[in-house]
């Protein structure tokens, strides 16, 4: 079980904008898709014998990436897709 405090728009910054669930770190972040700057959520997956990163859950707003990260509860939520 993990206990974390919720990302909010109030308290997101540099500093408070990632998550670790087992061996999954995932961190809000922002890319330039040419002029659309677009908010993500970028899993890296690592085990000794394992890795793997991925990336979803793009939007505009921020809030819909805060919400999603938040509903997370186990390791590789995004790479699932990929798998």
């Amino acid at each position: 079980m993990f206990f974390f405090e919720k990302i909010t728009l109030e308290n997101f910054s540099e500093h408070n904008r990632s998550r670790i669930i087992g061996n999954s770190l995932y961190r809000i972040c922002k890319t330039d898709l040419g002029s659309k700057n677009m908010w993500h959520i970028s899993e890296t997956y690592n085990t000794k014998n394992e890795f793997s990163m991925s990336r979803s859950y793009y939007s505009y707003d921020l809030q819909f990436v805060i919400d999603k990260i938040n509903s997370f509860t186990k390791e590789k939520e995004i790479i699932k897709f990929i798998e």
